[in-house]
């Protein structure tokens, strides 16, 4: 039998492939346990802005409370894009229950998002809150819903522990932020304590690639202010600095999707916990040997890593760093530079410690704690990677 042209036509059009499309993040935060039961955060509503660098029709949120005791319910929560407010539900349910030790994905969310967009996100908590982290250092907390309010906000809480702390307020309950492309998404993530966590280096070196490589790569914040590599935090701050990073990583780096590049930066909080009563744990045989089970585990799964040296503590007044402390970082670090077990080294703390007293970070590129890096020596951090290398680009 012979074919119209307008079978020839249908038949073709039933063949074309449709494109794969892939969820793309291009927010995230590793997560870590509030205090006191997260009760401060009951009848709030917690605010952030972030910048989109791709272009996409569609966005969905993951929601956390894997470390929770007990359910927890979002009121409202709606996302904010050139004054349009998008309602985010699960199960078409404005109202959102995460049972405790659940990570939910929202249902999707049409709306279109174009390069350099500025996107808020506002959530309001009917009940206390388990997970959180200190990523943001534009999050507000105001009291009552002000998830649909068109007027300027004003009159955001005040938290005297993270003035004391120097944190910023937290993100609670979001872990991940996604949006759908049809291309393939390379994800970097940056592994890390306070120093990654407070985005100071993170966000100038994702701005870095997005410039470069035009969302061919995507870079994510894991880091975890008080995070340590190998010791426990005792109590009362075990929860607020998070699980030790040996234990962590495989849910906060290897069990992300498309995972490219590692970049290491964990271990100085170790160093500062270094005594008598703790040699068992932190030591150089313990960091190294622990940091190359790691390399071999993100090579199993065909991923990179690349390991920054440990950057000077020695004036941060919260705890003492002695001289014994310095003496294992020094010796670590000379290991990290040397040993040749890593795809690429960077050496942070020679970007940022004083020339002339090696000891210490130099007075320009920190917070005024000694420890912290402010917005010039993020800038400067960021500024230090050679991104064909970072990403496996050798000339």
């Amino acid at each position: 039998m012979r074919l119209s042209q307008y079978d020839s036509f249908f038949l073709y059009d039933i063949s074309m492939k449709i494109p794969t499309t892939y969820w793309t993040p291009i927010w995230s935060q590793a997560m870590a346990k509030t205090l006191i039961n997260g009760m401060s955060y009951k009848n709030k509503t917690s605010i952030f802005q972030f910048r989109a660098y791709i272009k996409g029709t569609s966005i969905r949120l993951r929601f956390s409370n894997v470390t929770g005791k007990s359910s927890i319910i979002l009121d409202s929560v709606n996302l904010w894009k050139n004054n349009t407010s998008y309602r985010v539900t699960l199960n078409q349910n404005e109202s959102i229950v995460i049972n405790k030790g659940d990570r939910l994905y929202s249902d999707v969310i049409k709306m279109p998002i174009e390069i350099e967009d500025e996107i808020e996100v506002r959530i309001h908590f009917k009940t206390a809150v388990h997970d959180l982290n200190y990523t943001e250092a534009n999050a507000q907390l105001y009291h009552g819903d002000q998830t649909k309010r068109t007027d300027s906000l004003s009159n955001p809480i005040h938290s005297m522990m993270n003035e004391m702390m120097g944190i910023y307020t937290a993100v609670p309950v979001l872990d991940l932020i996604e949006i759908e492309t049809i291309q393939e998404p390379k994800v970097l993530v940056a592994f890390g304590d306070s120093i990654t966590a407070m985005n100071q280096w993170v966000k100038p070196l994702r701005e870095r690639i997005h410039q470069k490589y035009q969302g061919e790569f995507c870079l994510m914040n894991a880091g975890i202010s008080g995070n340590c590599f190998l010791y426990e935090i005792m109590r009362p701050f075990a929860n607020l600095f998070g699980r030790k990073g040996v234990d962590r990583f495989e849910t906060d780096v290897l069990d992300v999707e498309h995972l490219h590049t590692i970049i290491f930066a964990l271990g100085i909080n170790d160093m500062s916990y270094y005594h008598k009563k703790t040699k068992d744990i932190i030591n150089f045989e313990n960091y190294t040997q622990a940091l190359m089970k790691i390399a071999d585990q993100v090579h199993a799964h065909k991923a990179r890593i690349v390991v920054c040296t440990l950057t000077p503590r020695i004036g941060f007044k919260l705890l003492k760093f002695t001289n014994e402390m310095e003496m294992l970082r020094t010796q670590i670090n000379a290991w990290i530079r040397s040993c040749g077990y890593f795809d690429e080294v960077f050496d942070m703390d020679a970007v940022i410690r004083d020339s002339k007293h090696p000891d210490v970070i130099d007075a320009r590129y920190h917070q005024g704690d000694h420890l912290h890096p402010n917005k010039v020596g993020g800038q400067k951090i960021a500024d230090a990677f050679d991104l064909d290398r970072l990403v496996g680009r050798e000339v």
